[in-house]
């Protein structure tokens, strides 16, 4: 059974230092389900909180509280259960607030970029115009560009859904460029960031040049600000989709037209969400 959990990640695209922290998590919550006589297709969301007044007694860090929520959350995914998990985080602090940038602003950070290859710049613009996470960038491939239609097809993941949206005007030309070298259409469009620690080290070097110009910028911010544009314009439901969200809370955590910042929640269980 654990192995057969284990090929789950895999196929998830989680790296081998997260599939092992995610088994490790969830069998440490089985242990204590089994502990309590608690059968995990039979838990509740009253059962999920006492194992996290557990971890706490534990005198657990509430980083270390959140990442075992995460591997628990796979599990119950992998099992095709109901994830209890969906709703909670701990949190120690108030969350920093992060300042949403407007479109001119966007754009000036994407055309200021300068990159060392092509394959820089195009994933820069996939984070600042449909607001893509590294697992949605790993499994990107040649037939997800639609050039005729000026769309992109974002393939789901464990976090976010699938969903079409526009390319914007300066990827079109990028993306032919890029696209018209290779041969099948299932080839991955970023075939020289194969693996999860070959993208984070393109994403860190992009940080970096970014920093370089502006301390305040990352990349969390720029995929933040994305969502917050699209919310705006097409509305919660729309946006919703648009973001690849699924919760319609989180869509609600941009809805406001004069939003500036994101709110901080200083509630000790707070919707989940990896952006």
């Amino acid at each position: 059974m654990r192995e057969n959990f284990k090929e789950y990640l895999i196929k998830s695209g989680y790296s081998k230092i997260i599939i092992k922290q995610r088994q490790s998590y969830s069998d440490k919550y089985l242990e204590w389900l089994t502990k309590n006589d608690i059968k995990i297709e039979e838990t509740e969301y009253k059962d999920l909180l006492n194992y996290i007044s557990h971890l706490q007694s534990e005198k657990l860090k509430p980083y270390y509280i959140n990442q075992q929520i995460l591997g628990i959350g796979s599990y119950y995914k992998y099992k095709k259960l109901p994830d209890i998990t969906y709703k909670v985080r701990i949190l120690g602090t108030e969350k920093r607030k992060s300042l949403l940038l407007n479109e001119k602003q966007l754009n000036e950070i994407y055309d200021n970029y300068i990159a060392r290859e092509k394959e820089e710049k195009e994933i820069l613009s996939l984070i600042i115009y449909q607001g893509l996470m590294r697992l949605e960038l790993l499994k990107l491939t040649i037939e997800s560009i639609n050039l005729e239609r000026g769309e992109i097809l974002i393939p789901d993941t464990s976090y976010k859904n699938s969903r079409i949206l526009r390319l914007s005007a300066n990827q079109i030309l990028p993306f032919y460029n890029h696209i018209k070298t290779k041969k099948g259409h299932n080839e991955l469009l970023f075939k020289n960031c194969k693996g999860y620690w070959k993208l984070s080290d393109l994403l860190y070097r992009i940080t970096k040049k970014l920093k370089e110009k502006d301390k305040r910028v990352s990349l969390k911010q720029l995929r933040q600000s994305r969502y917050g544009l699209l919310i705006r314009k097409y509305g919660l439901r729309q946006g919703q989709y648009k973001c690849g969200f699924r919760s319609i809370q989180t869509a609600e955590e941009y809805k406001s037209k004069d939003i500036t910042d994101l709110k901080a929640s200083i509630l000790k269980y707070h919707p989940l969400n990896e952006l």
